[in-house]
C-alpha cells in the first residue's frame, strides 16, 4: 500500500471485490485518502485536532450487501490503523427501539460501548415509525458518538443501515390488489 492510494486499501479489505458495490467503493475512496493522511500525520507526531468522522449510513434493500460491505469496512478500518480489532458487531435497531423513552440513552450507550470495533445498527428504517422515540434514539446516538470522539478519539465507529422509506406501516400494507 502506498500512501494516498485508496485502491490498494480497498483491495486489501475485500470491499473492492464485492460485486455490485463499485459505486460504494468509489464513494469511500475520498474517506480512505483522508484516513491515510491522518495516519501518516500521527506517525509523524503531528496532532490531529479533529479526526475524520468514520460513521456512515448504508441504505438498500435486503440482500444488497450492506452487512458484507460493513464487514469489509471493519477490516479496512483495521488495515488503516483506525480500528483496533476490525470486528463488526451488529445490533438490531428494534432492540434499541423497545426501550422505554427514559431508558433510551442508557440502552444506546450500552449497545455501542464496544470500542475498537465497528458497530452496525441494522434495520434502522424502523425508527421512522417512531417519530418521537426514533428521533430521541438518533439524538442519543449522536450525543454518545460526539462524547466518544471527544474523550476516546477514534475508538468508535457506527454504521446505521436500513431500507430507505421502509417503515413498518409501509411494509404492513397489503400492496396492490
Amino acid at each position: 500500500m502506498t500512501l494516498l492510494d485508496p485502491t490498494s486499501v480497498l483491495d486489501a479489505s475485500g470491499l473492492a471485490a464485492l460485486p455490485g458495490l463499485e459505486v460504494v467503493t468509489g464513494q469511500l475512496a475520498p474517506l480512505i485518502t483522508v484516513l491515510q493522511v491522518e495516519q501518516a500525520r500521527r506517525k509523524a507526531g503531528i496532532a490531529i485536532s479533529r479526526p475524520t468522522w468514520k460513521n456512515l449510513v448504508f441504505t438498500g434493500g435486503p440482500g444488497t450487501g450492506k452487512s458484507r460491505a460493513a464487514t469489509a469496512l471493519g477490516r479496512l478500518y483495521q488495515n488503516l490503523g483506525v480500528s483496533c480489532y476490525g470486528n463488526l458487531i451488529e445490533i438490531p435497531a428494534a432492540d434499541l427501539a423497545d426501550s422505554a423513552p427514559g431508558d433510551t440513552a442508557a440502552q444506546v450507550r450500552e449497545a455501542v460501548k464496544v470500542t475498537g470495533d465497528l458497530v452496525m445498527i441494522t434495520g434502522a428504517h424502523i425508527w421512522e415509525d417512531l417519530p418521537d422515540h426514533g428521533q430521541h434514539l438518533l439524538r442519543c446516538l449522536y450525543q454518545i458518538l460526539t462524547e466518544a470522539r471527544k474523550f476516546h478519539g477514534d475508538e468508535l465507529a457506527v454504521i446505521l443501515s436500513g431500507q430507505p422509506g421502509r417503515g413498518s406501516s409501509e411494509r404492513s400494507s397489503p400492496g396492490p390488489a
